[in-house]
């Protein structure tokens, strides 16, 4: 692909000052003539981000602002300084001409135990409080004024390598782009997709079409004929290659992949830094898909430049084009989204975006919407309900389907489902069930089996209401097992009559309300007196009935099985010391003074031996010789007060090896994350963990921290 190079824009002059450096990012103006680029933002740092928006001309409450600064830190003051509400008139008024006066800052607060730190609140989005803003600003359809980024980052080019495909025993040479191909198949050797005729028919077919326009075309015919194996042994080679490069050189790769990748990862919106989410553009390889997907194995092609939509502030720079000899397929300046980049996915057809970050402001104002809408539909549940029990005894078979779909969406968290194409997969929702899908146990219970979103299972045994029970008979009645049940009803008609309801409602408010009221009911019954272990088994435990309610499932991880097995022996190994223990105790115990300290034996893992011309491979070998050898017995002398020490520290160690051990037994098909991420609104869980005292650290991964800042000083008291 070869088109005219297109020059970047030349960078602007910037004129600048030495309180240029004492501006925090948020109080800069961007300049809009000449337009303005990011180049900067990768020199940026932790405390203070960096920006090509320097202005040409400070006005003079910036350089109060600056000068205060300075004079801060001379005379070693702790003072801030803000603007004078009284002397703002209207929003650049407030930034630009405000009357600056120091105040003191206020002693810091020890943080309580399971409050969020501040330096969690706003992390992606440069500190930006947007949840302290009014809702009609939130609300508006204009996102932002100004936008800046540098768009993505491409896969290095192919670069081949020369080992010959074998067919039929003999070595056949290939082209660069068919070599590439075969290479990914190569690499899926050790997989089972290789072992999927679905898998196998669609390479083939692609790989087929990459050599038509070779010699071996006329030679491979056959993928059985086709033998990838010395490609792989390549691959497997690379590989081990890569793992056995030393830590200081892996350690200096990644700091200088760092420094490439820097200035991608950051967007000025609205003269404030926030964070990119997926800032690289996804390689080409063998499309997988989920479940049994049609078009699994068929080859997703390289994405150029030309192929990507850039949205831009209309005054800002186009990022300049990475490849040399391409340019941007299209530039626009939507102000209503919040997307930076998008372009076709090259088999779905679907469209790939490019967002900030979880937890730039964007994301937290659409979670909180989110949320809010579902808080919302507890308004109207009940009225909803009646109306769909009186449906159910409707005389029109669409109002009365309809009305016992509305149950099953409610009741089973099902989603209305979308019809399927003959190139997609085929996953089911509540409108597209088939006679084949249910079954009927009298005198009331009902069994679904069929394959959800992403190609999950869905088997669920449930009693329903008589009447439903009645109706989805009537409906499944003189039906093949290929038919509907909901024959007269619509995914399209369904969501029109959901949003007739309330205002922007759909099954996933449903959804989103029912996992949310579920836990806000589950943790309020929290056991009074349990420790802190005690609790977060509590919520996990809950967690996982919301999990199962929206059949948010995983597969059993391969590695399960022996992860079970160290933990076991953890807790053996730790069983045995704290028995030792409560031994000498009571030897010291009933010997009345006479001995103040006993001997203990400890069984101890073997520490590895190190030497000074080990390599890394040698180390990590070393190191699991160490793990796998007889454990060594150990002689330990201890006095009482130490005994007693040991044994508060090591029963807290057992209690946790095995809360733990019992957390992983449970989950291990059971996807906790998803409904953390999507449905559960995280107020509930801050709430909880404010009034038992539980840190949100142990509920919360640092990533949904960030993500949730919102909700981080959420009262104790919130009901959802």
């Amino acid at each position: 692909m070869t088109t005219a190079t297109k020059r970047a824009r030349p960078i602007p002059a910037i004129e600048s000052s030495d309180e240029d450096d004492e501006l925090p990012l948020i109080n800069r103006r961007v300049s809009k003539k000449p337009r303005v680029s990011l180049s900067s933002a990768s020199a940026s740092n932790s405390t203070s981000a960096q920006t090509k928006s320097r202005l040409k001309q400070r006005s003079s409450s910036d350089r109060v602002l600056a000068d205060a600064r300075r004079q801060r830190r001379q005379n070693g003051t702790t003072t801030v300084v803000r603007p004078n509400p009284a002397a703002a008139k209207g929003r650049r008024a407030k930034k630009e001409e405000a009357k600056l006066e120091p105040i003191p800052v206020e002693e810091k607060k020890p943080k309580r135990e399971g409050q969020s730190s501040s330096s969690d609140q706003g992390k992606d989005n440069g500190g930006y409080r947007w949840w302290d803003e009014g809702e009609g600003e939130r609300n508006s359809g204009i996102k932002w004024t100004t936008l800046l980024h540098n768009a993505v980052i491409f896969p290095p080019e192919y670069e081949p390598h020369g080992i010959p495909l074998l067919y039929n025993g003999k070595a056949v040479e290939l082209s660069a782009e068919s070599e590439e191909i075969a290479t990914f198949y190569a690499a899926k050797l050790a997989t089972d997709y290789v072992q999927k005729p679905t898998f196998q028919r669609n390479f083939f077919d692609d790989f087929r079409h990459s050599l038509r326009s070779t010699s071996a075309h006329r030679i491979i015919k056959k993928l059985e004929l086709c033998d990838f194996s010395r490609i792989h042994a390549h691959l497997e080679k690379k590989k081990q290659e890569k793992k056995d490069i030393p830590a200081a050189e892996k350690k200096k790769l990644r700091e200088e992949e760092a420094v490439r990748c820097k200035k991608y990862t950051v967007a000025l919106v609205d003269g404030r830094e926030e964070k990119v989410g997926n800032f690289r553009v996804e390689p080409p390889g063998l499309f997988l898909g989920r479940g049994e997907h049609p078009k699994m194995g068929k080859v997703k092609s390289r994405i150029y430049p030309e192929d990507i939509t850039i949205n831009v502030g209309h005054d800002a720079e186009i990022p300049p084009c990475p490849l040399e000899g391409h340019k941007w397929g299209k530039i626009i300046h939507k102000r209503d989204v919040t997307w930076l980049c998008f372009w076709k996915d090259t088999i779905t057809g679907g469209s790939k975006y490019v967002w900030l970050a979880a937890g730039s402001a964007f994301k937290g104002m659409s979670d909180h919407a989110k949320f809010e809408k579902a808080r919302r539909l507890s308004q109207y549940i009940e009225q909803i309900r009646r109306d769909y029990r009186q449906g159910w005894k409707a005389k029109g078979k669409e109002p009365k389907q309809r009305a016992t779909a509305m149950y099953l969406i409610d009741k089973l968290a099902l989603r209305v489902g979308n019809e399927k194409g003959e190139d997609e997969a085929d996953t089911v929702g509540c409108c597209s069930l088939r006679v084949e899908h249910i079954k009927f146990v009298p005198p009331r219970t009902i069994e679904l089996d069929f394959l959800g979103k992403d190609s999950i299972r869905y088997f669920n045994s449930v009693q329903v209401e008589k009447e439903v029970y009645e109706n989805l008979k009537l409906f499944c009645r003189n039906k093949k097992p290929g038919e509907d049940i909901f024959h007269r009803l619509t995914v399209t008609g369904l969501n029109d009559y959901l949003k007739s309801l309330m205002d922007g409602l759909s099954a996933k408010v449903f959804r989103t309300y029912n996992a949310s009221v579920t836990l806000d009911n589950l943790i309020s019954n929290t056991p009074a007196r349990s420790d802190l272990l005690e609790k977060i088994v509590f919520y996990n435990q809950q967690n996982k009935e919301v999990a199962i309610l929206c059949n948010h499932q995983r597969a059993l991880p391969k590695a399960h099985g022996s992860q079970m097995e160290k933990m076991d022996k953890k807790v053996v190994d730790t069983q045995q010391w704290l028995t030792e223990l409560k031994r000498g105790r009571n030897k010291i115990n009933k010997s009345k003074g006479s001995i103040d300290s006993v001997d203990l034996i400890q069984w101890m893992p073997e520490k590895p031996v190190f030497t000074e011309d080990m390599d890394d491979k040698e180390r990590a070998a070393e190191r699991k010789r160490a793990a796998a050898a007889p454990r060594v017995k150990t002689a330990r002398v201890k006095k009482l007060p130490q005994i007693e020490t040991a044994i508060k520290s090591v029963s807290e160690r057992l209690a946790k090896l095995k809360a733990d051990m019992q957390v992983k037994e449970d989950m291990k098909t059971v996807a906790l994350g998803t409904s953390k991420i999507n449905y559960l609104d995280p107020r509930i869980t801050v709430a909880w963990c404010k009034k038992r005292e539980v840190p949100i650290e142990r509920i919360f991964a640092k990533t949904l921290l960030v993500k949730f800042a919102w909700a981080m000083e959420t009262s104790e008291d919130f009901r959802f």
